[in-house]
């Protein structure tokens, strides 16, 4: 009976063993439709200042997200440039003009920092830059490996909005 219950221990000590390996392997699943990029490459449209943004989903500060499918958008980075046409939903500050109801950028960056988080492989860019009408913005955004991304724009005279959606290169002409 001795024997029995050593070998039984044996084999459950095993069951455990093999059990907390298999666990412990590999990263969480992916979607299946989500394309990989290797860091580095998101990180040389960084350097390069290459950016395309375009925003699936609007998050106000109050208020429910609003899918961005159908609505025309972008944000582009280019060499020192921010070029972007963002929708906006929340609320605006006095001595801001009614009759531009988006988010208009074209400016030029400034104090720029970038750093990329080791533990969870995303790449933070961070930067200023001057709207229409003398309105600052802060700019913080979040790169993720498969190449979503999530954008806050901070501004002088509006809440805060979030925009979630995807990068890739933006295609610059080389006779710019």
């Amino acid at each position: 009976m001795a024997i029995l219950n050593n070998n039984m221990k044996r084999l459950i000590i095993l069951f455990i063993i093999i059990g907390l390996t298999a666990c412990s392997g590999g990263k969480a699943p992916v979607g299946d439709n989500v394309v990989k990029h290797p860091p580095s490459q998101i990180e040389k449209w960084i350097s390069n200042r290459t950016i395309d943004f375009q925003a699936n989903w609007a998050i106000p500060q109050i208020g429910t997200q609003r899918n961005l499918i159908d609505t025309p958008n972008f944000f582009r980075i280019k060499k020192d440039s921010v070029l972007a046409e963002l929708p906006f939903y929340g609320r605006k500050f006095s001595g801001y003009n009614p009759s531009e109801g988006g988010i208009s950028i074209k400016s030029i960056m400034k104090d720029i920092n970038w750093k990329r988080n080791e533990n969870n492989g995303t790449i933070a860019l961070e930067f200023d830059a001057d709207g229409i009408d003398m309105e600052g913005y802060q700019i913080i955004m979040k790169i993720f490996e498969n190449r979503n991304a999530t954008i806050i724009v901070n501004s002088n005279r509006r809440d805060q909005m979030t925009y979630r959606g995807r990068i890739q290169e933006l295609e610059v002409n080389k006779n710019e």
